[in-house]
């Protein structure tokens, strides 16, 4: 897998955006995909330990944008006033998601992958990754 191809087709202000990524799914469809997600979550894990001020340094706007744009999906699956929802979750399985989502962004932009124990804790499991 390539990561920065996936963590681009999910970015939707460049040539490699694909509207059947993650983040396409979700806002054309209002649906989770877990097998685009546990992609784009492997991508970022493997991008993770990179300097922010070298190499990942052009990342740091797709990663940015595709957190927020999938944030604001989130919030307008819970606003009444909005015409948005997320079709194939409760609300339990949502905040479990939006939890490990959160975590998984915010060790990208802290420099930090997320310790097995913390990626374990959560139902389910990214069968892509091989952690112990």
């Amino acid at each position: 897998m390539q990561p920065f191809l996936i963590i681009y087709s999910n970015f939707p202000h460049c040539k490699e955006w694909q509207d059947d990524s993650f983040l396409g799914i979700l806002d054309d469809h209002g649906v989770i995909s877990y097998e685009k997600y546990w992609q784009l979550e492997l991508a970022i894990l493997q991008v993770t330990p990179m300097d922010k001020s070298g190499d990942a340094q052009h990342l740091l706007w797709p990663i940015f944008r595709i957190f927020s744009h999938a944030m604001l999906l989130f919030l307008s699956h819970h606003s009444e006033a909005d015409g948005f929802s997320i079709k194939d979750m409760n609300n339990h399985a949502m905040r479990d998601f939006i939890e490990r989502f959160q975590m998984i962004f915010e060790g990208f932009f802290r420099g930090e992958l997320p310790s097995s124990a913390a990626i374990l804790s959560y139902e389910k499991r990214n069968p892509l990754l091989e952690l112990d």
